[in-house]
């Protein structure tokens, strides 16, 4: 999934979890279970949420977003000033803050890092939209950097709070080049020691740590060890997490989680709700037949939400209409309703437009079937094979491919099926560029898409300052979206957890992701 992930900051409240109370406990070694293998621990050139569940510990930000109240606070910056005109921001850095491979942090590291995102040969699928128009990066002194804009970017601050804009060592990409995504350097409060492929990854507690958020404890981590286990497979990953082989589970399987939620356990389940774009599938406007639109909008009136989420999903989720989430800053209303479920209405519009029941249950035109192709990974299975079961009344023979995760997103970029199931966590909804902007046309663009109406609409909403202004531009950046039925939306998304009531203090960010270097471990 492309985290691609503000409740707090919209003023829905704090997107936070908590798990366990009680004096910290120093010292121990946490197993969490992945869905997932990340792609990179480079966090400008990764773009998978297994990845930022890992990075989110090596590194810091620049600036902090308080779950607690939508506030930023001082990360690798003390404090910034933004000129009036909106083009200049100019933060202060920490002093005595160290790279954990003992090199020093300062403006030229700063510059080194946003730099090295602009560099139009490096390739960076999250980070670099989340810099938006900068122009030029500036280390005024030692501790002083600018930023200057060609256009104002009123989400410059919620970029920086997200960590694929987090500050990298530059000795280590020096020393690693291309390979630096496997051996990462932070500042962060758990430091890298290994990466196994297809096994795990280890973290270490920073010895010397001391320049966390205000919001958390400040030091050292209690962990010693923090160890993120790969286990793409659902039952094993329920399974290793209630045999206290792994503390916590990430992405844990619908089933295990409504079954032991229900019925009590040692275990807690914790569904920790991210903002930013819905679970949704993709459809391709490019590949027969989703290049119809009146296939795509029979589609949205064909399947019912909360028929698909209770069986597919176990009736976890809520249901989502539109492409942000409900949570998320500029959500507009005026997507709700627009797409009922309506199986006449489905029929009709795949009649007008020339697909006609055959005796074997699947539509057809010109000889051709009504088939769709759904690429996709594990994760998302349940999801794929509920909408083929739903599909199927109305005449589509689906296809369902399940892919490890990378393969699927870059198939999906191909454009090689009809439709992907992804979602995008994020805490700010420019975020959804990256799905919808002509500018990611073969990357996370999986609609296929190169709409000048939506990308003036995308580029309008970055650089108005006006917040009434910005969240019109984007009730009307999603109306079309759905005028246009790019995407089947699904549900609200949220990460499910199982948790071992060992585990103390677990909260999670606005992107629903956990503190590890705040969680301690019970005896």
């Amino acid at each position: 999934m492309a985290v691609l992930l503000t409740a707090a900051a919209c003023g829905s409240g704090p997107a936070e979890e908590n798990q366990g109370g009680g004096t910290p406990v120093d010292g121990g070694t946490l197993s969490v279970a992945l869905s997932a293998e990340p792609d990179s621990l480079d966090p400008a050139g990764a773009a998978q949420a297994a990845a930022h569940q890992v990075f989110m510990q090596i590194y810091d930000p620049l600036v902090w977003l308080d779950p607690s109240n939508g506030e930023y606070v001082g990360g690798l910056a003390s404090s910034w000033t933004t000129s009036s005109d909106g083009l200049t921001t100019t933060f202060k850095l920490r002093t005595g803050v160290k790279f954990q491979d003992g090199t020093e942090l300062d403006a030229a590291a700063v510059k080194f890092n946003f730099d090295r995102i602009l560099d139009a040969s490096f390739k960076s699928p999250v980070a670099r939209a989340k810099l938006g128009p900068l122009k030029t990066v500036t280390a005024v002194d030692p501790t002083t950097v600018e930023l200057t804009y060609a256009t104002p970017f009123p989400s410059l601050l919620n970029s920086l709070s997200q960590h694929w804009l987090a500050i990298v060592s530059p000795a280590a990409v020096a020393k690693y080049g291309n390979s630096y995504g496997q051996h990462p350097v932070g500042t962060g409060p758990m430091s890298f020691v290994e990466w196994v492929t297809g096994d795990h990854v280890t973290l270490q507690r920073t010895a010397d740590y001391a320049w966390g958020p205000s919001f958390l404890h400040q030091g050292k981590a209690y962990l010693d060890k923090l160890i993120f286990k790969i286990v793409p497979d659902d039952g094993a990953r329920s399974a290793a997490v209630q045999s206290g082989d792994v503390q916590i589970a990430w992405n844990m399987p619908a089933a295990d989680f409504s079954l032991l939620k229900k019925k009590g356990s040692d275990l807690t389940m914790v569904a920790a709700p991210w903002s930013g774009g819905s679970l949704s599938l993709f459809l391709n406007t490019e590949r027969a037949p989703t290049d119809d639109l009146a296939v795509r909008q029979a589609i949205q009136h064909g399947i019912s939400r909360t028929d698909l989420i209770n069986t597919a999903l176990f009736g976890i989720y809520t249901p989502a209409e539109g492409p942000i989430s409900p949570r998320t800053v500029g959500y507009t209303k005026a997507v709700e309703g627009k797409y009922p479920y309506d199986k006449a209405k489905a029929e009709s519009l795949l009649d007008g437009a020339g697909w006609t029941m055959g005796g074997d249950g699947f539509r057809s035109k010109n000889g051709t079937r009504l088939a769709l192709k759904i690429i996709t990974q594990a994760q998302f299975n349940p999801i794929a094979t509920g909408i083929q079961g739903l599909l199927k009344p109305l005449g589509f023979d689906v296809a369902v491919d399940i892919r490890a995760a990378a393969a699927a997103t870059d198939a999906n970029g191909k454009g090689e099926g009809t439709g992907g199931i992804t979602g995008l966590v994020d805490s700010d909804p420019s975020g959804i560029q990256l799905f919808y902007s002509s500018k990611n046309y073969g990357g996370f663009d999986w609609s296929r898409i190169k709409d000048a109406q939506i990308d003036d609409l995308l580029s309008r909403q970055t650089v108005e300052r006006d917040v009434a202004k910005r969240n019109e531009i984007l009730g009307q950046l999603q109306t079309t979206i759905m005028d246009k039925a790019l995407i089947y939306p699904i549900y609200q998304g949220a990460f499910l957890y199982g948790v071992s009531s060992r585990v103390g203090n677990l909260h999670t960010n606005v992107l629903a992701y956990p503190y590890y270097a705040d969680v301690w471990l019970k005896p």
